[in-house]
């Protein structure tokens, strides 16, 4: 007897997260689409739990996973309201997931590896003055910084700042919105190691080179050398991993 009052007991919790995740699917689906526009104040509780012919409970619980995924802000006294998923969110809960699940340090940059190779290829092919522009103007800071960054932590910062701003000023010139997004996460995490790696001798010089000659290939429109370029520098940044690991470990 007793088991059979937790089965069905089981049986109840199972149905209502389910009612609650397809009202939210179809309330997100709404947002998504565009029936409901950023800023729009959802029907109050009750009238959802009308509506829908459930419980206010089932609605909170469809509110909080619509929540979780950044499509609705609840504001007490006022209402539940659709926003806009925005990219840094995004980039956020990819960033989190990677660092929960402890995928190792290789693992990020094997696949940045993947994704920035490319990228160089596509900013070849498709960077506007504009990007160059940028591009540029990040080498030109990191070279500004670079006589000062032995003795200046300050400087060292602007450094791996103007580096990272390098790279993502890339992934814009790629012209594809989604790349940044996916890179961003991925840089975020490898933050620690580029400070820890440009404090190598010669680590920075390098890495102005490296980029001097990405920056020359995305002028001259050369997907592929862009591409042999970024691979180039990537396998000398995995170089300096190793150099990491050995001295951590000596």
């Amino acid at each position: 007897m007793e088991n059979t009052k937790v089965i069905g007991l089981d049986m109840m919790q199972v149905k209502r997260e389910r009612l609650s995740e397809q009202i939210a699917e179809q309330i997100q689906r709404n947002i998504i689409e565009g029936k409901l526009k950023q800023g729009d104040r959802l029907p109050p509780e009750r009238d959802l739990a009308e509506q829908f012919g459930v419980s206010r409970t089932v609605i909170r619980e469809a509110t909080k996973v619509l929540q979780e995924r950044g499509l609705v802000k609840v504001i007490t006294g006022s209402g539940t309201y659709a926003t806009r998923i925005e990219p840094a969110a995004v980039s956020q809960s990819i960033g989190l997931f990677v660092q929960g699940y402890k995928h190792s340090f290789r693992d990020l940059l094997e696949i940045r590896r993947m994704l920035e190779v490319e990228v160089a290829g596509m900013a070849a092919e498709r960077a506007t003055d504009e990007d160059i522009q940028q591009l540029t103007a990040c080498i030109d800071e990191m070279n500004a910084v670079l006589p000062e960054i032995r003795n200046s932590k300050d400087k060292m910062e602007d450094f791996v700042e103007a580096d990272l701003r390098f790279h993502q000023n890339l992934g814009k010139a790629s012209s594809n919105s989604l790349l940044p997004i996916l890179l961003l996460p991925i840089t975020d995490l490898l933050l620690e190691f580029r400070r820890k790696a440009s404090s190598f001798p010669g680590a920075p010089e390098r890495a102005i080179t490296f980029h001097q000659t990405v920056l020359e290939c995305v002028r001259s429109r050369d997907s592929h050398k862009c591409r042999e370029a970024m691979r180039n520098h990537l396998s000398s940044t995995e170089e300096f991993l190793e150099l990491m690991v050995e001295d951590e470990n000596n």
